[in-house]
């Protein structure tokens, strides 16, 4: 019995010591330096708050990880000023791109000799927007699918392919949102899993108008017919704008669609509108910048 008891005791302790390394500090540290270095990877760069809401911490990661050369810092002018405009963003460097590389699922023509490539200065409140609602998503038990540097990437493939088979090979998306984010583990009234639903996410912050709104508008409409994800989602400050995209977002629209002629300049199809389904209609919501429905 002694014997028995004396091997059991060795058994947990031997899972304890187990338990231990597995969540040892330094297995966490390590695991939190290639999380931030794929994150800053697949958008391109990011910021302090992004780096605190990702480790729910005091925000002292992005120093550290300059101070360790993994990202190098960008000050921005009028930040802390403008709205949702950052002091300084983070672009990794090349030690950081090795790490994030090493786990990246899509390879991205990430340049670290010329950082600004991998921000748009003029878009960052929106970007990062983007950013932090992803983090909200993945926080709800959503998985981020693809960002929209990743999305243009395929796309360019797509249609290098697309033009040098003659239009024979998948053709390219009209519309790369701002991210896809997927949903597997929804469950119904009964405790049933759900089937996996991708969404589409799109964050506007100023209205589009003519040609620019009507091609926003068919080109998610054509992501949920060709099934590249199954719900629109709009997220914008303005009510003003949910009015008006509403209106091309309803049964039986007729929404403009347009056409490249040889010297590169769009023309209306007249002949061929863009006739709103009802199944893209209802799986089409708009919220504001909290998450909350508009009515």
């Amino acid at each position: 019995m002694k014997e028995k008891n004396d091997s059991k005791q060795a058994a947990i302790i031997a899972m304890r010591e187990g338990l231990k390394r597995i969540h040892s500090p330094t297995e966490r540290h390590r695991e939190k330096v290639q999380e931030a270095m794929l994150w800053v990877y697949r958008w391109g760069f990011t910021s302090p708050a992004i780096l605190r809401k990702m480790f729910d911490s005091a925000g002292r990661e992005g120093a550290l990880f300059v101070k360790k050369h993994l990202l190098q810092e960008h000050p921005i002018e009028g930040g802390g000023i403008l709205q949702g405009v950052p002091r300084k963003v983070y672009t990794l460097t090349k030690s950081g791109l090795e790490i994030a590389t090493e786990q990246a699922e899509n390879q991205l023509n990430y340049d670290t000799a010329n950082p600004e490539r991998n921000l748009k200065r003029a878009q960052l409140r929106h970007d990062l927007l983007a950013q932090k609602i992803a983090l909200e998503y993945i926080n709800s038990g959503a998985k981020l699918l693809s960002t929209a540097r990743e999305m243009e990437h395929e796309n360019a493939l797509l249609r290098s392919d697309w033009q040098a088979s003659q239009g024979r090979t998948a053709q390219p998306w009209s519309r790369i949102p701002d991210f896809l984010a997927v949903r597997d583990r929804d469950t119904d009234s009964n405790g049933n899993p759900k089937a996996a639903k991708t969404f589409a996410i799109e964050i506007e912050l100023t209205p589009k108008w003519d040609r620019e709104l009507h091609q926003f508008v068919t080109g998610l409409a054509e992501g949920i017919d060709d099934q590249r994800w199954q719900v629109n989602v709009i997220f914008t400050p303005s009510a003003a704008i949910v009015r008006r995209y509403r209106e091309l977002f309803t049964t039986g629209a007729a929404v403009h669609t347009y056409d490249r002629t040889p010297q590169r300049r769009w023309l209306q199809n007249t002949h061929y509108p863009y006739k709103m389904k009802e199944a893209v209609a209802d799986k089409t919501v708009f919220l504001d910048l909290n998450g909350k429905l508009y009515e």
